[in-house]
């Protein structure tokens, strides 16, 4: 079994001013720290470690869990950081949900810093994960620039089978929509509100709230109530109903 990823590396190759390093560095812990955040529900899911390998500009962040997260977590950090940055270099707007508009637009930051730092000696901006390079570059900024152009909020609801319900960090499921079959994360705030996710997990609901879309498909949702649907077979029949229509006008 391979080991789960928990390292994620930032390379400034070339010829790198203090400004365009410490530039880098910002957006670079940025986009791990708010997909961190994303994924565990709070702020101190995920504790990170920095090393800068000795002769290089190789900046390596080691993340580790905490209480409030497990190594899984971790991993699916590292992961989301390499699924994004290669749709965003694909110029695919239909990104991982996980990523919020603060971590596009860090990941914009360091695209541009490639794109900029090139007159000053920049040669290339990178992200290793396990042995993956992923080199960023200006059109990761012009799909940032498609993405949010296409996101926006509204208060709505998103119908679908509820999983992965968690209370670690926040409250939070999983709602996979019924028109796209897409995980559309939910997070909610009354702790009531769990044990009523508990009770509908793996049945249908509808969530209702404050819906984000992307490219006009819901991607997150801010919960403000639960409806949960009737299995099939708990639906009353042909048959039951026109014994209650004849009882009704008998």
């Amino acid at each position: 079994m391979s080991k789960e990823p928990n390292k994620i590396t930032l390379n400034l190759d070339g010829l790198v001013t203090p400004t365009d390093f410490l530039n880098g560095v910002r957006d670079f812990f940025g986009l791990i720290r708010t997909l961190a955040v994303e994924q565990t529900g709070s702020k101190k899911g995920i504790r990170w470690t920095v090393s800068v390998q000795q002769g290089s500009n190789l900046l390596h962040a080691t993340g580790y869990p905490t209480d409030q997260s497990t190594q899984a977590d971790v991993a699916a950090v590292a992961r989301a950081v390499a699924n994004g940055i290669r749709s965003l270099e694909d110029g695919n707007v239909d990104i991982p949900s996980i990523y919020s508009e603060k971590s596009l637009e860090f990941a914009k930051g360091l695209a541009m810093l490639a794109e900029n730092g090139k007159q000053r000696g920049l040669d290339a901006v990178e992200i290793h994960v396990d042995a993956e390079v992923l080199p960023v570059t200006v059109q990761s900024a012009a799909t940032v620039n498609k993405v949010l152009g296409h996101t926006y909020e509204a208060q709505g609801s998103v119908e679908g089978k509820l999983s992965t319900i968690s209370e670690r960090g926040g409250y939070r499921f999983v709602v996979y929509d019924d028109l796209t079959d897409r995980a559309v994360s939910c997070t909610f705030r009354r702790e009531e509100m769990l044990h009523e996710a508990m009770k509908a997990f793996s049945r249908r609901v509808a969530a209702y709230g404050q819906v984000k879309y992307r490219d006009d498909r819901p991607v997150s949702v801010k919960v403000d109530d639960i409806r949960v649907f009737k299995n099939p077979d708990e639906l009353p029949t042909i048959s039951d109903m026109r014994g209650l229509f004849v009882r009704g006008h008998g």
